[in-house]
């Protein structure tokens, strides 16, 4: 057996206390844990069991307000950060190398990237015939539940490991911004938001999320742009992209412009697009010197435009001719000869 004295063990910066009457027995046959508990502050995590070849007996890990912010590291890797306080258990039955876990887990005052989601409630059970996990796990804030996700997770399988539906309302659109900041940035604590249903299917190497959204009152800002523009539309989801349709956007003075086509990406990277819109009047430019020194000031338009390609290397065609309103600044102080740059044709 193994018993661990009083010391501290260090967990996302932060010193947490080992309680002394602890004790750890390992055979060949069975592993039990006693009173073996960590505390930092007055949060407290407890571990007490056996796992053993015997299905009837198992672990015990329960958790006491503790802060989701201790995986901080964790969640760091995906571009991630939660708070919440955590309550409940996680049970482990089985031999060691095949574990069994089912947990009943709540989270109150989840946040995920600074965004309040509400109240979560995560159960999971384990089917030993199927080799199946089910989970269901909702969100409550305030009086609506934004999120509502069951299904299976199948563990023995060589493909199609997910089976899931997500059903979503209300949600915090700007939770997206940590998938598009490079290219837009979705109004934050704004009305802007996102309901549907989606499925989650494939392989855990290689899932497919489908279904439909509804977007509402979505407030963006293009940043290369500076252009700030509204919309409310459905989009398809496939496990390619997002697939838009006569998609009508309003600038912020009501002039209109309507999108087609898809945004486009290969497991939530390498961000494309595929678009094609028509504009009347609409305001294409919105910088200053400080935002871009090579030309700048405010510009409307009415044609066409396409973006099609990688983000990172995007092809625009425009066709367009400017409205009353425009006016753009091309300084000379630069020692270059703008008469041979490829975004200037002069006609």
């Amino acid at each position: 057996f193994v018993k661990i004295l009083p010391s501290e063990i260090i967990i996302n910066f932060k010193p947490w206390e080992i309680t002394t009457n602890n004790l750890i027995e390992i055979d060949t046959n069975a592993i039990v844990v006693t009173n073996f508990a960590l505390s930092y502050g007055g949060q407290k995590i407890i571990i007490n069991g056996k796992i053993s070849d015997n299905p009837l007996e198992k672990m015990n890990i329960n958790f006491s307000k503790v802060n989701f912010n201790n995986f901080d590291q964790l969640l760091k890797a995906i571009g991630l950060k939660a708070e919440g306080i955590i309550n409940g258990d996680v049970n482990i039955t089985g031999p060691a190398a095949q574990a069994h876990i089912s947990s009943n887990i709540l989270i109150d005052g989840l946040k995920v990237n600074d965004d309040s989601l509400g109240n979560a409630d995560i159960a999971s059970s384990w089917d030993d015939k199927n080799n199946v996990i089910g989970v269901v796990a909702n969100v409550v804030n305030g009086n609506d539940k934004t999120i509502d996700i069951h299904g299976n997770y199948y563990t023995a399988r060589d493909s199609n490991n997910f089976d899931f539906e997500i059903n979503l309302d209300k949600i915090n659109a700007n939770l997206l911004n940590q998938f598009i900041q490079d290219v837009l940035t979705i109004d934050k604590g704004s009305k802007s938001k996102i309901g549907g249903k989606l499925y989650l299917k494939g392989a855990s190497d290689n899932p497919e999320l489908t279904g439909k959204v509804h977007l509402s009152d979505i407030g963006f800002v293009i940043n290369f742009l500076n252009t700030h523009y509204t919309f409310t539309s459905d989009a398809n989801v496939t496990n390619r992209g997002f697939y838009f349709n006569d998609l009508t956007i309003l600038d912020d003075k009501g002039n209109k412009a309507t999108a087609s086509g898809s945004i486009n990406h290969k497991k939530f990277k390498d961000w494309s697009l595929n678009l094609e819109l028509i504009l009347k009047k609409f305001q294409m430019l919105n910088t200053n010197e400080k935002l871009n020194d090579l030309f700048y000031g405010i510009a409307y338009g009415s044609g066409t435009v396409s973006l099609k390609g990688p983000v990172e290397n995007l092809v625009l065609e425009v066709d367009v001719k400017s409205e009353k309103g425009t006016q753009i600044s091309i300084p000379m102080q630069h020692n270059t000869d703008i008469g041979n740059s490829d975004f200037i044709t002069y006609v």
